[in-house]
């Protein structure tokens, strides 16, 4: 995939500013959390929002705090959607075992 380094620079950009929580317990399940955003062409976030919770308020959150700390991103390259581009980006609770 010729955007594989986009959604690198992205996953990095976002979970770079996540500071996971450390009230959740951690167990043997897992906590993931979807984010969605949305990059206008110029690299500016648009939106952000979850896309499907981790079913722990304080984990959604946390990702949320970490999202609105992004503002801008590298412009979308050519020929990754048009005026905007919509992805969703993974957050996982490090279980520490």
């Amino acid at each position: 995939n010729q955007f594989t380094w986009y959604y690198e620079m992205l996953d990095d950009r976002f979970t770079n500013r996540w500071q996971q929580p450390l009230s959740i317990v951690r167990s043997t399940q897992d906590f993931v959390t979807t984010l969605k955003i949305r990059i206008n062409k110029d690299g500016t976030i648009a939106a952000r929002e979850i896309a499907n919770s981790s079913g722990n308020p304080i984990m959604d959150e946390s990702v949320l705090e970490a999202a609105r700390k992004v503002v801008a991103v590298d412009p979308l390259p050519a020929g990754l959607g048009g005026d905007s581009f919509e992805v969703n980006i993974n957050f996982k609770l490090d279980q520490g075992q």
